[in-house]
């Protein structure tokens, strides 16, 4: 770490040290009255119906929103829904249908969510008649700030199968669309990555562009947007499979004149592989790419969580390391991604061989990792079900991981962990006066990492 890093988060050290090494457990059970550090039950569906894919977005006023899919169990009856929620994790407002098929039909799968400055919603998702690998369509729908359904439609206008929706919207509500076309017919390249863009009214910019060729094998791209520039990555075969990254304008135009390594190329392992990207757009313009890699390192293989800054002039800023380990057998997509200033949380999932999977999260200060990741949520014989992407937002006011769970014999729930934030991202550490003061440094990394601690000491109880 950096003497910088070192000297802003030096309880953020101590904190995540104090969690690091320590198995994953299951999720904690539900508690009557939440101290700081206790998950929070956001949302608890029928006893019915089971909970699948979800996403969250932060909005305006320190508030958040979740939206997910919910299905009964004979797969039926398929809803997606949208509730906010306070800083504190209190209900704003009733939960929200944003679509629903009654029929088996029709499968939907995979929604995803972003807001702008006033707090209007676009949510997006996959949905599917025929069974195939990819999903017939992409659909969206507009939700206003006072939680009012608009317009919904689909958005490409292209033949073929669509997966892994992928979504930006800007402050002012315009947005783009994005997923992988299959074309089963195509032997040589039978997917390449699309997008459309779109007013914040819904009205289409024009028709479906296609950013590059993505061969015969399916992964998906990335979205993010900040005023009228977008950023799209997606991986490509290039000795090895890596992320290439473009900027565009929101008329469409791009800004660089050819598509660009997200990492700069300084990732040169041997059978590299990059995959699963996350984009989010930084406060001053620029952006932030996280994702699974695969290489071999002296024909060991390993698999770790890379990120690379993008200045807003277009030029490479510092690449880091999150994290890395021999053990994993297999990454699972997606990751999560939220900022705070120079620091940033990121989440994702691994399996390893013979045990169930892990949701973890790390934290990054400038161009360092703080610590090792912590685990999050693991199963046991309690938790039969539980969310394999762990999500993470910020917002002006707080800091929050989110999952769903089902413990052996109760319904299927929406859980959060939140801590509030200082008013600064980047506080100045107060004079340190002994060892256990810890020098009062606060920040993102250190308040996160307090909730966890307190989480596991309710863990092991």
């Amino acid at each position: 770490m950096s003497s910088t890093a070192f000297q802003r988060t030096p309880l953020a050290m101590a904190v995540c040290a104090a969690l690091f090494h320590a198995p994953a457990h299951a999720a904690p059970d539900p508690v009557d009255d939440p101290a700081p550090g206790d998950p929070l039950t956001l949302y608890t569906a029928d006893s019915d119906l089971r909970l699948q894919n979800f996403d969250v977005t932060a909005l305006p006023d320190g508030r958040f929103a979740v939206t997910w899919l919910e299905r009964n169990l004979d797969n039926v009856n398929e809803t997606i829904k949208l509730a906010r929620f306070d800083s504190t994790g209190a209900r704003v407002g009733d939960t929200v249908t944003v679509h629903s098929d009654p029929s088996s039909s029709i499968s939907l799968s995979n929604p995803v969510m972003a807001a702008d400055a006033d707090g209007d919603l676009v949510v997006a998702w996959e949905a599917d008649v025929g069974g195939n690998d990819c999903t017939d369509t992409v659909a969206f729908r507009l939700v206003s700030s006072q939680d009012t359904p608009g317009l919904m439609d689909w958005a490409p206008e292209s033949s073929g199968m669509h997966c892994d929706v992928a979504l930006a919207v800007n402050q002012d509500g315009a947005f783009v669309l994005g997923w992988t076309l299959e074309d089963p017919n195509n032997n040589t390249q039978r997917f390449q990555y699309q997008i459309r863009r779109f007013n914040a009214d819904g009205t289409p910019m024009g028709d479906s562009q296609t950013l590059a060729q993505a061969g015969n094998t399916l992964f998906p791209l990335a979205l993010a947007m900040h005023g009228d520039t977008w950023l799209a990555a997606w991986s490509a075969n290039d000795n090895g499979q890596v992320l290439q990254a473009q900027r565009f304008n929101i008329n469409g135009t791009a800004l660089d004149q050819t598509p660009f390594r997200l990492d700069d190329g300084s990732q040169q392992g041997a059978s590299l592989s990059q995959v699963y990207p996350t984009l989010m757009a930084d406060e001053d313009g620029g952006f932030v790419g996280v994702w699974h890699q695969m290489e071999a390192v002296d024909s060991q293989p390993v698999t770790s969580v890379q990120g690379q800054r993008r200045r807003a002039d277009g030029t490479a800023g510092a690449g880091f390391l999150i994290a890395n380990d021999t053990e994993i057998s297999m990454p699972i997509p997606p990751l999560g991604l939220a900022l705070y200033g120079d620091q940033l949380l990121t989440t994702w999932s691994e399996w390893r061989q013979d045990q169930p999977p892990v949701s973890l999260v790390a934290g990054v200060d400038g161009d360092a990792s703080v610590g090792a990741p912590v685990p999050i949520v693991s199963g046991d014989e309690d938790t039969v079900d539980y969310s394999l992407a762990t999500r993470v937002v910020i917002t002006d006011a707080m800091a929050a991981l989110v999952w769903f769970q089902r413990q052996d014999g109760e319904a299927h729930e929406i859980k959060a962990l939140i801590q509030p934030l200082p008013e600064s991202p980047d506080p100045e550490p107060a004079p340190q006066e002994d060892d256990d003061d810890n020098g009062g440094a606060t920040g993102l990394l250190t308040l996160l990492g307090l909730g966890l601690l307190a989480l596991r000491r309710r863990v092991r109880r």
